[in-house]
């Protein structure tokens, strides 16, 4: 076991003061320092989905955002962004049906389901997305960020 230089002088110090040893031992006992506990610490850290559905709050709220997105799987970052009450809609995107399901019970959340949704309505919003690979000849649907949106529109939309 080795002691660190820092105590040796620590106690040198008290000794020169003219306490006894005992003195010394009782006074570290009494020292806050030398009863934190880590459970005490670690409780005040927040997991980083917390803390970053806390700053997502404090940001939206900062910028004037409209609404709030949040990608979820199991419904559990979704629900942890509504349990700080921003006064914005939450989108709250997941790939299940089910969690879609419970999500609908959580303060401001408006959870949908992306995959399918999302290359549904390109498809029918933009037909002209979908076209034919000209090496294999097999129907693609290639998304392209358009320089003119109007050339995208379907003929009802313009």
């Amino acid at each position: 076991m080795t002691i660190d230089k820092a105590v040796i002088e620590r106690i040198q110090t008290l000794r020169r003061q003219g306490k006894s040893l005992p003195e010394i031992v009782k006074e570290t006992e009494d020292s806050e320092y030398d009863d934190l506990v880590m459970g005490a610490i670690m409780k005040k850290i927040k997991p980083i989905d917390e803390a970053v559905s806390k700053v997502a709050n404090i940001l939206a709220r900062t910028v004037d955002a409209k609404t709030i997105l949040a990608a979820s799987l199991s419904g559990y970052s979704g629900r942890i962004v509504c349990r700080y009450r921003p006064e914005l809609p939450i989108l709250v995107a997941t790939d299940n049906p089910r969690v879609e399901r419970q999500l609908t019970l959580s303060w401001g959340a408006v959870p949908f389901v992306l995959i399918q949704i999302v290359m549904i309505v390109l498809v029918l919003t933009f037909p002209s997305l979908v076209g034919v690979n000209p090496t294999t000849g097999n129907e693609i649907i290639e998304i392209q960020l358009p320089t003119d949106p109007a050339s995208y529109m379907p003929p009802e939309y313009k």
